[in-house]
This record gives C-alpha cells, structure tokens and sequence, in this order.
C-alpha cells in the first residue's frame, strides 16, 4: 500500500470502496474530492458523447506538473 501511496498524487479512488483526498488543510483536500467529483463528471459525458476523447498535449501536462510542484 505505501508503495502505491508514494507517487504524491492528491487523490486516490479505491475500487469498491470511494476515494482519499489529501491536502496541507482540511480545505485543500475538500477542494480535492470536489475537483475529483467535477473531473469525473467531464469525462463521463465526454465518454456518452460517443466521439473519441483525446489527451493533452505533453506541453500542457508539463505546465501542470509544475504548477502542482508548486503548490507543495
């Protein structure tokens, strides 16, 4: 479990079971499971569109990341 824990992602969903924010306060962990629940609503209706979903580009992932190093 630790090993699956260690790539510092915010969230985890944990099947059959619900999913585990966290953050540096109880804010940022709450505003982590409602990005989540926003997050996964997007891509449920981009799914039922029926045209294909694609990814990001590699650049825009990157400002990300860096963003989200940022934070830590």
């Amino acid at each position: 479990m630790e090993a699956k824990l260690s790539n510092n992602a915010s969230v985890y969903i944990i099947q059959n079971h619900g999913i585990v924010t966290l953050g540096k306060t109880l804010d940022r962990a709450i505003f982590n499971a409602e990005f989540l629940e926003k997050t996964a609503h997007i891509y449920y209706m981009a799914l039922s569109s029926g045209k294909p979903v694609t990814v990001l580009l590699e650049s825009i992932v990157e400002r990300i990341e860096a963003m989200r190093k940022s934070e830590v």
